[in-house]
């Protein structure tokens, strides 16, 4: 069994509880779940043990083929060997995968440990490129910029501009002391420089040519206009990265700006759950900016 196999299956399920599973006879589940974590998913949801699964809507980590596929998709220089390092360096990395899990059990809402998800993607692109600048729009609890960040630190190298709105209504109701980005642990911020506000009053003074990954998680009601502002503010070349539920409307507006404004695209699956689906969509940004596409 590879090194990358077991990392993802014992992040879904910790050692613990790999026994009791072997004893219930769900041998063949556990060899598929070793190259779709999602299987053990299902099998723990049909068979009614829901206290082994995350707390929250499960966020599908990414196989190793769909993870090289979408690097390769953008047209990113690197082997099956770079892309398998990055992410192995993610999941051997104990101090992060502790910081996450201290800081998850702050709440009753949402995992109770570390596990992989599609956020490994963000994380593998910025061990790939190793940019220098990254700006994100959509902060709450932070998850995504810890991923962001711990690829910077790694790279040794880079720094993260995060907006929000700052409105910690959205976070859990029984975490003390509320915070938006109370997920990043403290030894990463060094690199970080959080920004409260409307994005798209701060994103024209935040993007320019230096900005090399653009992450975009709102809501559809100010996407457009935080992918207008970034076409025409980012140099060609830079990566462009949202999150898209299938048949939404912020599937149909980034269609139109890949369309418009994007060399090489690709996708991952970001969650899968009985009402649909969610992806993560990514782009290289070509050389006639906005291409036509408008706010």
């Amino acid at each position: 069994m590879s090194q990358y196999r077991q990392s993802v299956f014992a992040s879904i399920l910790p050692n613990r509880l790999l026994q009791p599973i072997k004893q219930h006879g769900v041998a063949g589940a556990t060899r598929k779940a070793l190259t779709s974590p999602m299987a053990v998913y299902r099998h723990l949801s049909s068979a009614g043990t829901t206290e082994l699964l995350p707390r929250h809507r499960y966020e599908s980590p990414p196989s190793p083929n769909e993870l090289e596929s979408f690097v390769s998709d953008l047209g990113i220089e690197a082997t099956r060997r770079d892309v398998t390092d990055a992410w192995l360096a993610l999941a051997g990395d104990e101090q992060f995968r502790a910081e996450l899990t201290a800081s998850f059990r702050r709440t009753a809402t949402g995992p109770d440990m570390f596990y992989h998800n599609w956020r490994d993607v963000l994380s593998a692109l910025v061990r790939l490129t190793e940019p220098e600048m990254v700006v994100e729009t959509g902060v709450r609890g932070g998850l995504s910029a810890a991923y962001l960040l711990s690829a910077l630190d790694q790279n040794a190298r880079g720094s993260l501009v995060s907006i929000d709105l700052g409105d910690t209504s959205v976070l859990p109701a029984d975490l003390d002391d509320p915070e938006i980005g109370w997920l990043v642990p403290q030894r990463l911020r060094e690199r970080w420089e959080l920004r409260l506000g409307d994005s798209t009053t701060e994103l024209p003074s935040v993007l320019d040519d230096s900005t090399d990954l653009f992450f975009s998680d709102v809501p559809n009601v100010i996407l457009r206009d935080e992918l207008a502002i970034a076409a025409t503010r980012m140099r060609p070349g830079s990566l462009i990265v949202t999150c898209c539920p299938a048949g939404s409307a912020a599937e149909a507006t980034w269609n139109e700006f890949a369309d418009a404004a994007l060399t090489n695209t690709a996708r991952a699956t970001r969650w899968v759950s009985e009402g649909g689906r969610s992806d993560l969509c990514a782009g290289i940004l070509g050389d006639d900016g906005a291409g036509g596409f408008e706010a």
